[in-house]
């Protein structure tokens, strides 16, 4: 029995090697995520977002299912699993883009400044590996701890390594927002409507 459990350990600590030690992956169009979330002023306390497309190094995602889907400020593109930028402003350039895409895999230590003297920069720290259950029935997962200081804002962030993506996000108030469910569609589907993209539609023409 122990030398089975050994085993089973022993192969979960590879399978996490492998997951961690690789390059970013968006996750699939249609991919759902629900939040818990701090309440809202609708009184909700959870909300679902949705990649709505993706490309090598980014996922477009739907904020919240209740959103208009026609107004780009309904969107987000997410660049390296890391960085946010809303599909109703300009898109970061290629150079803050190949530097979040080389700030991949993810190490212990490294850090890496997004913006210019012109705006507010944002800093990505990476702490340590540690696991993740977004749900008891999938349970504990490999993610990596990142701290984002933007200004005076610090913002802990926990990267699910599976999936390409925050999964949790706490703030200095004690106040948090949790992914507490996240699947994929068994069969692929379209990318939005380019047309209520916003800024974000350039990035379907690379």
């Amino acid at each position: 029995m122990l030398r089975g459990f050994v085993l089973s350990l022993g192969s979960g600590l590879l399978a996490w090697s492998a997951v961690a030690d690789t390059s970013y992956t968006p996750p699939e169009i249609g991919t759902q995520i629900t939040w818990q979330v701090p309440v809202i002023k609708e009184g909700r306390d959870k909300r679902v977002s949705k990649v709505v497309a993706r490309g090598k190094d980014f996922a477009i995602y739907l904020y919240d299912l209740y959103n208009d889907e026609n107004d780009p400020v309904s969107y987000f593109a997410e660049f390296s699993g890391i960085h946010v930028a809303s599909c109703a402003y300009e898109m970061p350039s290629g150079e803050v883009r190949a530097n979040l895409q080389r700030f991949w895999p993810l190490q212990a230590g490294s850090s890496l400044e997004v913006g210019s003297e012109d705006t507010v920069l944002t800093k990505y720290e990476v702490g340590q590996r540690t696991t993740y259950a977004v749900s008891q029935i999938d349970g504990e997962r490999p993610a990596q701890h990142i701290t984002t200081i933007q200004g005076d804002i610090r913002t802990d962030v926990m990267v699910s390594l599976d999936w390409g993506t925050p999964v949790m996000l706490g703030w200095e108030n004690g106040e948090n927002a949790r992914a507490i469910e996240m699947f994929s569609p068994i069969v692929p589907e379209a990318p939005a409507n380019r047309l209520a993209l916003g800024e974000c539609a350039q990035l379907l023409d690379e």
